[in-house]
């Protein structure tokens, strides 16, 4: 009697266990059927608005300006409006100028980091693929050393032809002309980056506004190279080889070089 009872004990455990596996299957196949047939939601498109680290950039950026602008305002505008000067020999004042020359390196520093700002902007665009492989900050870290490099080789290939070619004070007033248009363009870049950035401005104008930057840039330092090392007609042609070399060309190489790195970390 004992084993017919144990028997019976075992039988009901196993049609327990038999009800609760067959409850568990036909939960699952509801659960599945229920997630099959509602709408798959879709990814929200990434915004450079709504990156925070993009944000912490602009307002380091922005500090830094306010920093600037406090403490070297009146040697800024010295070196803006001598800019336009023709001097053929040292100014009395150089050595006082050279002296707050960071604030100069500063705002080219800056100016690196927003050119980074606005490549990260236009590549992720263009390409949203990019944005999933590395995060927005190494993104602009990257645009920012190549635009940083671009920096060192022009004033190292500068420094080389000027040498051999100009004399020492010519090539002085160019670095100057050089570095002032430089730390210039991130002052008039910041506002074009935070309108692009914040007011969501498509493709195609943000473009516009940064190539408008950059040619206005280039105008002046085509001013510059035209009024220090040549004269026209006669310096013509030389004036345009010079510029084209030693200015557009590291510029057009950059760009490519920005485009390489892009489909290397694409398709790797």
């Amino acid at each position: 009697m004992n084993e017919q009872t144990h028997i019976g004990w075992k039988e009901m455990q196993a049609k327990l266990k038999a009800d609760q596996d067959s409850l568990q299957t036909l939960y699952r196949q509801y659960v599945d059927r229920e997630v099959a047939s509602g709408m798959q939601g879709e990814r929200l498109p990434y915004l450079i608005r709504a990156d925070w680290s993009i944000t912490l950039l602009l307002a380091l950026c922005l500090i830094l300006f306010s920093l600037v602008l406090k403490n070297g305002k009146k040697y800024l505008i010295l070196h803006f409006k001598g800019f336009f000067l023709q001097r053929r020999r040292a100014n009395l004042f150089d050595e006082q100028m050279a002296i707050n020359l960071q604030y100069t390196f500063l705002l080219g520093a800056i100016s690196c980091l927003l050119f980074g700002v606005a490549f990260f902007d236009f590549f992720m665009d263009s390409n949203p693929a990019l944005i999933p492989i590395l995060p927005s900050l190494w993104w602009v870290g990257i645009y920012t050393i190549g635009c940083a490099l671009l920096f060192v080789v022009k004033r190292t290939l500068y420094a080389f032809v000027n040498a051999v070619f100009f004399d020492e004070e010519q090539s002085k007033r160019w670095v100057d002309a050089f570095l002032d248009v430089t730390a210039l363009t991130g002052l008039v870049l910041f506002p074009v980056i935070l309108f692009i950035v914040y007011f969501d401005v498509d493709t195609e104008k943000a473009v516009i506004g940064v190539l408008a930057v950059y040619t206005i840039t280039k105008l002046m330092l085509f001013y510059k190279c035209l009024y220090n090392f040549f004269r026209l007609p006669y310096g013509a042609l030389h004036l345009i080889l010079y510029f084209c070399a030693l200015e557009l060309t590291p510029d057009f190489l950059l760009w490519k070089g920005l485009e390489w790195i892009n489909q290397l970390l694409l398709t790797n």
